[in-house]
């Protein structure tokens, strides 16, 4: 009956390691390579997916998990999305994905 049940995750770095190995090396490559301030136009694709697939707005281990990483008691609207975006574009930072030399 277990196999029936989903888990989603409850924190950031469980979000993330669910997330990352759906990702492609393409995908994970143009994230690496976006600056911090365009990582909002992730929200209709990434944001999509994230939201659907681990529940997000019914998930509130994982809000509040949100919450604590950026020590803001009040997220409203995408921003615990943005909070999961921008912990993965962090995360891939400190990886040895494919950088645009500049």
């Amino acid at each position: 009956m277990d196999k029936f049940f989903i888990v989603f995750p409850k924190t950031v770095d469980e979000a993330l390691e669910k997330l990352i190995p759906v990702l492609t090396l393409k995908e994970k490559t143009k994230i690496v390579n976006m600056p911090e301030e365009d990582l909002f136009q992730l929200k209709s694709s990434l944001g999509f997916f994230i939201q659907s697939e681990y529940r997000l707005w019914g998930n509130d281990p994982l809000i509040n998990a949100c919450k604590k990483f950026v020590s803001e008691n009040n997220l409203v609207y995408d921003e615990p999305l943005m909070v999961i975006i921008w912990a993965l574009w962090k995360k891939l930072q400190g990886t040895n994905l494919l950088r645009v030399v500049k």
